[in-house]
């Protein structure tokens, strides 16, 4: 665990315990867990309570009052709680605004608790783009007017001479990992005015 500060526990945590505050469904591996560490802080503002810290914040939230099918095991420091569903095997992470509990369903990550703790744990999953080139697929009837709109509309630092060299030799790349969409509207004119001589190509995914 990578970005991490971790606190380890000082005493032993008795399934007696854990019961008696939270009752059933808490599993034996997050009875470890809380044998294990007293807090895990990522650089994010994730943070994941220790068993004593749980009870202060489920009490303090009244989770088992709004949603006692779940109890929460942290948060991302910014009002957001972290929870895990009470008897669930696969330990799947959700999470919610605390100030919508009992109100809003819960979000959820697809993720075991267990899987996401050891690598650099955020509740907003990265958004997964392909990219794509521009390129060049044919020359234009009009190459030197076209070149020129080229150079003129993409902002090109590369000659004129190379430009041309280039699209002759049918390898013109204009512009490189772009996400899908960046300059649609100008590759449309273009490919309108010059009867669609620029494509995008995948890149990279």
């Amino acid at each position: 665990m990578e970005h991490c500060i971790i606190t380890s526990v000082t005493r032993d945590i008795t399934r007696e315990e854990v019961e008696k505050v939270f009752g059933k469904g808490i599993e034996d591996e997050v009875l470890k867990f809380w044998n294990t560490y007293e807090c895990l802080l990522y650089n994010n503002g994730i943070a994941l309570f220790g068993f004593d810290e749980a009870i202060e914040r489920n009490s303090t939230y009244e989770v088992n009052d709004y949603v006692p099918d779940y109890y929460m095991i942290g948060n991302d420091s910014g009002g957001t709680g972290i929870f895990l569903k009470r008897g669930d095997k696969e330990f799947i992470v959700y999470y919610l605004g605390l100030g919508a509990l009992g109100s809003l369903p819960f979000d959820s990550l697809n993720i075991s608790f267990f899987e996401w703790i050891e690598n650099d744990p955020a509740l907003e999953e990265e958004e997964e783009f392909n990219y794509f080139d521009i390129i060049v697929t044919k020359k234009p009837a009009e190459l030197t007017k076209f070149i020129f709109d080229l150079k003129k509309e993409f902002d090109l630092t590369i000659s004129l001479g190379e430009i041309k060299k280039q699209i002759e030799e049918e390898h013109f790349v204009v512009r490189q990992n772009l996400i899908e969409g960046v300059y649609k509207n100008l590759v449309d004119r273009l490919n309108q005015k010059y009867d669609n001589c620029i494509s995008y190509k995948i890149s990279k995914v």
